[in-house]
């Protein structure tokens, strides 16, 4: 997870086990944070993976020239997530974000094979030390829209 603080920012990985630490997977040559985003479908859907890549034109703007970020879209559910995530490394990225529950097992998997890389997950209920999970908390956003009708 990103935080702002100060001029920069802050990056800090929250799982919910007992004795987990914290793994902070900023470069430490002091150069930009390098971070991606795998979405399952494609950034004009108009909603789901739209949505997510709205977040991801927020953190570029938030975080100006401490972020290099990239994306890859229309990612399917299966063996080329794992293909997709190994080519994020390979391109030296330090936070991968995946927006499908069916993301998960790669996102596990590649989390034990790059332990000094940050895995974060959109829903999910695997987790590493450097793998965390956001989740939107649906049943109040739809009392809250109930609620504004």
């Amino acid at each position: 997870m990103l935080f702002r603080s100060g001029d920069g920012f802050t990056m800090a990985n929250f799982t919910p086990s007992d004795g987990a630490k914290v793994v902070d997977c900023r470069p430490t040559d002091g150069s930009p944070l390098k971070a991606a985003w795998i979405y399952v479908g494609p950034i004009t859907d108009g909603g789901w993976t739209q949505a997510h890549h709205e977040g991801y034109k927020a953190a570029v703007a938030e975080f100006g020239d401490k972020i290099v970020a990239t994306y890859k879209e229309n990612v399917p559910e299966g063996p080329e997530v794992a293909a997709t995530i190994d080519q994020l490394v390979k391109d030296g990225n330090n936070i991968i974000f995946g927006t499908s529950f069916g993301f998960q097992d790669a996102f596990y998997e590649s989390a034990a094979k790059y332990p000094n890389v940050c895995f974060e997950m959109e829903t999910g209920y695997k987790f590493q030390n450097n793998m965390s999970r956001s989740e939107e908390h649906t049943s109040e956003l739809q009392s809250q829209s109930t609620i504004s009708y």
